[in-house]
């Protein structure tokens, strides 16, 4: 009985700590998004279930410097997704910079581009629908502060 106690209040406290594996959609509508790490740090993400409240986290694996990846995600829904850029320091430990969610919607049979940069004083990003190549449109994103949430599947944003 100890030992089960024991376990559940390492659970309780480590809750926001327990990453939860993105899961790509295997029916309906999708959209492509090509994640582009131009910063000098490593780039994280997660995607939501939720969007409204940002619930269901669900974690990607990070993208490291200059480096790219590809997910598919849903579309024809507002889509949410944490973002952060973290650099590694000694010990295993980690510093988190620019840490807040993004939001748009997804079309159709669409593919996108997100690029994140950063320099000594700030993160950007930019989003371009590549669809058609031969005319990328730009995509406003919505930014929306992070919350500190206690679990996978607790509230990351307020809205």
């Amino acid at each position: 009985m100890k030992k089960i106690l024991i376990i559940f209040t390492a659970l309780l406290f480590t809750g926001c700590a327990l990453n939860i594996k993105y899961t790509p959609p295997v029916s309906g509508p999708i959209a492509n998004i090509q994640f582009k790490n131009n910063s000098k740090r490593n780039l994280s993400l997660a995607f939501y279930k939720v969007s409204t409240g940002c619930k269901g986290r669900q974690s990607v694996q990070k993208i490291l410097s200059n480096t790219e990846t590809k997910h598919v995600t849903y579309a024809g829904k507002e889509l949410t997704f944490q973002y952060y850029l973290t650099n590694s320091k000694i010990g295993g430990s980690f510093e988190s910079y620019c840490l807040l969610n993004l939001r748009f919607l997804p079309k159709p049979n669409n593919s996108y581009i997100f690029s994140s940069y950063d320099d000594s004083r700030s993160c950007k990003w930019k989003m371009v629908n590549i669809t058609n190549k031969e005319k990328p449109i730009e995509i406003k994103l919505k930014a929306i502060p992070w919350i500190s949430g206690f679990d996978e599947n607790s509230s990351f944003c307020n809205g």
